[in-house]
Parts: C-alpha cells; sequence; structure tokens
C-alpha cells in the first residue's frame, strides 16, 4: 500500500513550512501558500548560486521572484498540487499528521530529511510505504 506515492525533497519542504506557519497563527490558505512559496525559493537557491544585491526577502519580493522564476502565479492553490500529487487520502492520513508530528517535536528541515534517510543528490525520493515506516 502506497509504494507508488513518491515523496521528494519539495514536498516535505513545502508541507514542512506550511506546519511551521500555521503553527505561528497563519490561517490555513496563506500557510499553503507560504510553504509553496518557501520550497520554491528553496529550490531555485539550490539550483542557482544567489547573486550579490537585489530586492531583499520581504514577502512580497520573495513571491514576485518566485513567480517570475515559475512562470505562474503561486497561490495556495499550488500547494493542492502536492495534495494531488501524494493523493488526498496519503495525505491527510499519513503525510501531513508525520511532518506535522515531525515540526511539532521541533525538528529542523534537515533533521526530518535525516530521519527519513533521503539521500542528499538531487531529485532524490522515498515512497509513502518507507515514509509510514520511518513514522512507527
Amino acid at each position: 500500500m502506497f509504494e507508488d506515492v513518491l515523496i521528494g525533497k519539495f514536498d516535505i519542504f513545502a508541507v514542512y513550512n506550511y506546519c511551521q506557519a500555521i503553527k505561528k497563527g497563519i490561517d490555513e490558505n496563506q500557510a499553503k501558500e507560504y510553504g509553496y512559496l518557501i520550497a520554491v525559493m528553496g529550490a531555485i537557491a539550490k539550483k542557482h548560486k544567489r547573486k550579490g544585491g537585489g530586492g531583499g526577502f520581504s514577502y512580497s519580493n520573495l513571491k514576485r521572484c518566485a513567480e517570475r522564476k515559475k512562470k505562474k502565479t503561486i497561490s495556495y492553490r499550488s500547494y493542492n498540487k502536492i495534495i494531488e500529487k501524494l493523493g488526498e487520502d496519503f495525505y491527510n492520513n499519513y503525510f501531513l499528521p508525520g511532518i506535522r508530528a515531525m515540526v511539532d517535536e521541533g525538528l529542523s528541515y534537515d533533521l526530518i530529511k535525516e530521519r527519513l534517510e533521503i539521500p542528499p543528490v538531487w531529485g532524490a525520493k522515498i515512497s509513502g510505504k518507507k515514509f509510514i515506516e520511518f513514522m512507527r
């Protein structure tokens, strides 16, 4: 069960940041947008070395930069792509509760990746089955 679900670091980072935002009291839709936006910016930063100068790190500047790079508007609906990809059942019953529990435990994103034994290589993924095993 859930062997065909593949979880990437982007998915984990987006949900991790969503959970962090919820924990800070941000409403659900804004938290989804924030989680997805930060994951996009993280992916961009990994792919390209950050250049000096620029527009600073305000939320609106980050969003504008991410949307320019993705050539799409980023909203809470963007986050829903993760839910669709993983499947609502897996997301709601295993993935979100698992990531939320690790965030509540105080784990950083890097410690979550370590706990899930995700290889550091680009494009690494784990199966939904493996995720559930790690959460037991």
